[in-house]
């Protein structure tokens, strides 16, 4: 038998994993051996530097990731838990690449914005010099950090994955400072897998067009919190890991609470009923942004002090609310998705789901916002009837618009030409386009030239879905796994973590879940708490009439797009909805979108951008005016 030391529990000798608490049995024994550790006392010395007091113990794993991480030409993978300080690992592993060999790290990551108080950290204790280059400086302190960059001014640049499609970069700084670079970070890793809940195509191009770039002896470190089994194997396979360091999974911190398939008008009615009786401020997710709008009104119209929070906000919004709620001064924060990796405030005491996400890995991803620093949170979980018509939607936009990207495959022609001519010859638009063009070119059917010109390499038209439709099947498994979860009698934080690969005893319970508990914390609403509330689809309704009704502009436009739809209706012979309906109407009324790309954002159909879009962008441009 083998005895935890954080709980006293009695294992297995050859046990991995505490069945009771999950603690690491091999992490405790590596933590008093150190057995082969170069530059140890170094190590230490850089942690308490890093924390800013002496005699700081790392957590579990870190210091094997960071002792992995410096290896010349090394390359480690790390999975752990939210909160579990992957930022100590790459920024400690910077300082030490730095006195060693004065060599920079770039981290790259997609949550720019949300790195702020950690990079105020370091830099103001004076522990590391970091730069930044994001879309969001002054002209001045872009070129300033420019300079410092190319000159080896620094310690740590800190770039999103986009920036390395920037024109100037790729071609003006990238080459400059290839040489001076000993460790690339590769934040939020899952991200470079197409089986990741995140797959991002930006990411992908850092593997296929800047990582052959890096010399030998460039370390390389790829972190996430995020990754199932499929992505671990995934990474392990296409990046040739050295080594991979998985902990432990389990947020003992939360409390899980299963409200199962409810209606609307119960879903609104349990928030109302329980929400004063949540401590501390929280996240309420919703699967769609004219939700997270509209139940954030009726919110405020019911004495709380909420907001919404979604990808469409422009980033100085979406700065302001991250750091008001950081502040405390919301008690929820309605939010898509967007609200999600990277962002840390450490006292979020609830995570209401008003709707299910796509998948386990999204579900663990959100949860993971809260009870970072307390001893408990609640996370409520709750099934809305148009949850499988909203995730199936989102999950089929896996498969792009084929009609749009073969077009954009006969528009380019052998010879190289620029994006720009390329896009305008295909009738393709916007960012939609140049995503399509990136997709083609990771998939092998275009070459990339640098500096966004382009060339047909295979000299097809006619392009192959089943990688999408393999992806496509691998999704909705992932879908109807999570709805496996709401039916389920047995640990609810088990499951989770069995997900991602964590095999710990099937007896293992959380002593916090609604499966692991006979006590029902909170109460279900009665008849009484229903007739008192609206359901959340009439609430949706309520907040764009109101949108439209308390603005005269608004009122404007709605006419004036109704006369252009009733003109295309008699014209055509169709009748009006046919053009667009009031939901799309209305969409557009609240939105006022200035571009095509803007409508796209809006949630009206392909169709109407097609056939209307341009007429409603210069209708609603010249009202706003």
């Amino acid at each position: 038998m083998i005895v935890c030391l954080n709980c006293n529990f009695n294992a297995l000798q050859s046990a991995i994993f505490c069945e009771k608490c999950g603690a690491n049995f091999i992490h405790e024994q590596e933590q008093r051996l150190d057995h082969n550790i170069e530059d140890t006392d170094i190590l230490y010395g850089l942690l308490d530097a890093y924390i800013g007091t002496k005699n700081n113990s790392f957590h579990q794993d870190q210091k094997e990731a960071i002792e992995s991480t410096i290896k010349s030409g090394s390359k480690t993978l790390v999975v752990q838990k939210t909160g579990w300080g992957k930022s100590a690992v790459y920024f400690i592993a910077a300082k030490y690449l730095k006195l060693k060999s004065n060599k920079i790290t770039i981290i790259v990551s997609p949550l720019l914005s949300l790195m702020k108080d950690q990079i105020r950290s370091v830099t103001n204790n004076g522990f590391l010099n970091i730069q930044t280059i994001n879309s969001t400086q002054e002209y001045e302190n872009m070129l300033d950090s420019r300079n410092n960059i190319i000159n080896n001014n620094l310690d740590v640049l800190i770039i999103s994955p986009e920036r390395f499609s920037n024109s100037d970069f790729e071609r003006n700084v990238f080459p400059k400072i290839v040489n001076d670079i000993g460790l690339v970070v590769i934040d939020e890793a899952h991200c470079l897998s197409q089986w990741g809940h995140d797959f991002r195509i930006d990411y992908n191009l850092l593997s296929k067009d800047i990582l052959p770039q890096l010399s030998d002896e460039t370390s390389l470190l790829f972190t996430t919190a995020t990754a199932s089994e499929v992505v671990i194997d995934d990474l392990n396979h296409n990046l040739n890991i050295d080594k991979t360091i998985t902990g432990n999974l389990i947020r003992t911190s939360l409390s899980i609470v299963n409200l199962g398939e409810i209606n609307y008008v119960q879903a609104v009615a349990w928030i109302k009923k329980n929400l004063t009786n949540l401590h501390g401020s929280g996240i309420i997710y919703t699967l769609t942004v004219k939700r997270a709008q509209a139940f954030a009104f009726w919110l405020r119209a019911n004495g709380v002090n909420a907001t919404a929070y979604h990808g469409r906000l422009e980033p100085s919004e979406r700065t302001d609310i991250e750091q008001q709620f950081l502040d405390n001064k919301f008690k929820v924060v309605v939010s898509t998705s967007a609200l999600g990796m990277g962002f840390d405030k450490p006292d979020i005491g609830f995570v209401i789901h008003l709707g299910m996400p796509k998948s386990l890995t999204d579900y663990y991803q959100q949860i993971g916002r809260a009870g970072r620093k307390l001893e408990n949170a609640i996370c409520v979980i709750m099934s809305l009837p148009d949850d499988s018509e909203i995730n199936n939607y989102f999950i089929n936009q896996i498969v792009p618009d084929i009609e749009h990207v073969e077009a954009l495959l006969n528009a380019t022609n052998e010879q190289p030409e620029e994006y720009e001519v390329i896009k305008k010859r295909s009738g393709v638009h916007g960012k939609y386009a140049r995503k399509l063009m990136k997709r083609l070119f990771l998939e092998g059917y275009l070459n990339h030239h640098g500096n966004q010109v382009y060339s047909n390499t295979r000299n097809l038209d006619k392009y192959d879905t089943t990688n999408s439709k393999e992806i496509l099947k691998t999704r909705h498994e992932e879908w109807n796994n999570l709805l496996g979860l709401l039916n389920s009698d047995t640990c609810l934080m088990l499951q989770i973590v069995n997900h991602f690969g964590q095999n710990i005893s099937s007896d293992y319970k959380c002593y916090k879940c609604t499966n692991c508990i006979e006590k029902n914390i909170y109460e279900f609403p009665n008849e009484f708490d229903e007739k008192n509330v609206i359901p959340i689809n009439e609430i949706e309704e309520q907040y764009e009439k109101n949108l439209i009704n308390n603005n005269p502009k608004n009122n404007e436009l709605s006419n004036t797009l109704k006369k252009y739809r009733r003109e295309i209706s008699l014209d055509k012979q169709i009748p009006e909805f046919g053009v667009f309906n009031n939901k799309e109407l209305n969409l557009i009324v609240s939105n006022q979108p200035n571009n095509i790309n803007d409508l796209k954002k809006t949630g009206v159909s392909q169709y109407t951008i097609d056939n209307y879009g341009d007429v409603i962008i210069n209708i609603v441009t010249q009202k706003s005016n």
